[in-house]
């Protein structure tokens, strides 16, 4: 197939002329690779040395280069048991075809999306409540559609599957006691005879109580922000889907939220709303759309896999010919992938799109129409890989 051998020979050059970004102790991870026309992995390889690795890329032009995420004593032995697990980086992956709404977005806004969702998971998780230095860390883009991130921490290394389902767990707020949480203190009590009545009031934790008590409030109150914005029929028509909340209740929360009531929660004072509404089932309601909004993502089958396969940095990705990049902490911040992970050129290539296209790469933004196209080398590879697009003129079917 022509659209085969024209990406083998662009990656062939590629690899001619890049060698591919070796991981510490490479000596110790099982290698795996898928090539082009091939729908199987060539895996248990091991390499001793870098000119070793940069040899295989250059004469096999692998269309997908891993390593794995463990050490071991025998990488290349044939099965599991005999390779002799040593430890194991722990990763997160993010892949932004598992965001909410991605089915709607565009890939450029998808890319812009899981970064996002990847500085969350670095800050408020990694760097923040699982207090993990920065030394400790590595950012991937993978070439594709997200990123990874590696902790290599030596005491993180031997955590087994069943650990790392727990940092998962964390990350992610399942489980999450909200009655702990969302706190009710009696304040004042009446006895009468042989009755006592008492007047309860409810405290969430402050806004910088560090971890998920915190990260709750904080969500609480932007989901409080975001429904009083709204006109005050579609707020109402909101709060009013609420449990237990009818429309005389919903007015007087709207009312609430028109005036001054921020400070208050941000101290943790949740009981904020006129006497007589089920303020219970309000603030629970609340505080788990909260943690919906503060939840951590990450594939999780990906974390807890102490045997995983990823993408080698500074190899191609297959299916979209882009590099796949290690960055740093600041690096990452600003980093733009269909500028940066860019590796071919500017070279005109025809080709035939089966649909429209639109998309910015290098600077530049490209409008297609369907039918033949001219196009710098660098936007032929990715719509070929995507297979979106074959070369030269519609072949007959």
């Amino acid at each position: 197939m022509e659209e085969i051998k024209f990406l083998q020979r662009r990656f062939s050059d590629h690899y001619g002329r890049n060698n591919p970004e070796v991981p510490p102790r490479f000596g110790r991870r099982e290698w795996g690779f898928m090539f082009f026309g091939g729908g199987y992995m060539v895996r248990h390889m091991a390499f001793s040395s870098t000119e070793n690795v940069n040899r295989f890329f250059s004469k096999e032009v692998p269309a997908h280069a891993y390593y794995s995420t463990a050490y071991y004593t025998e990488p290349s032995a044939r099965r599991m048991v005999e390779k002799g697990w040593l430890g194991a980086d722990l990763i997160f992956d993010l892949d932004s075809d598992h965001l909410p709404g991605a089915e709607t977005m565009t890939y450029e806004e998808m890319l812009s999306a899981v970064r996002r969702e990847m500085a969350k998971l670095l800050d408020d998780f990694v760097l923040g409540d699982l207090g993990i230095e920065e030394e400790h860390v590595r950012l991937v883009f993978s070439g594709g559609r997200g990123y990874h991130l590696h902790v290599s921490r030596p005491d993180i290394l031997p955590l087994s599957s069943g650990a790392r389902r727990e940092i998962i767990d964390y990350i992610s707020g399942r489980g999450l006691n909200l009655d702990i949480l969302l706190k009710k203190i009696a304040i004042d009590s009446t006895t009468r005879g042989r009755y006592t009545k008492e007047k309860f009031t409810y405290r969430l934790p402050s806004i910088d109580h560090p971890g998920w008590g915190g990260r709750i409030t904080r969500a609480v109150i932007a989901d409080l922000e975001r429904i009083s914005s709204l006109p005050r029929d579609e707020a109402l028509k909101e709060i009013t889907s609420l449990e237990g909340i009818g429309k005389k209740s919903g007015e007087q929360i709207l009312d609430r939220l028109a005036s001054d009531w921020k400070d208050d929660l941000s101290a943790g004072n949740i009981d904020i709303f006129p006497d007589r509404f089920p303020v219970m089932p309000f603030v629970k309601a609340v505080v788990e759309r909260g943690r919906m909004e503060a939840m951590g993502e990450a594939d999780e089958p990906v974390t807890t896999d102490i045997k995983r396969l990823i993408r080698v940095p500074g190899s191609l990705h297959g299916k979209t010919g882009l590099r796949v990049v290690e960055l740093d902490i600041d690096a990452f911040r600003t980093f733009e992938p269909l500028d940066q992970a860019v590796a071919f050129g500017d070279e005109e290539v025809t080709l035939h799109l089966k649909e429209p296209f639109s998309m910015r790469m290098k600077g530049v933004d490209h409008v297609l129409n369907a039918g033949e196209n001219s196009v710098p080398e660098h936007l032929a590879v990715f719509l070929i890989a995507r297979r979106a697009a074959t070369l030269g003129p519609p072949r007959e079917a």
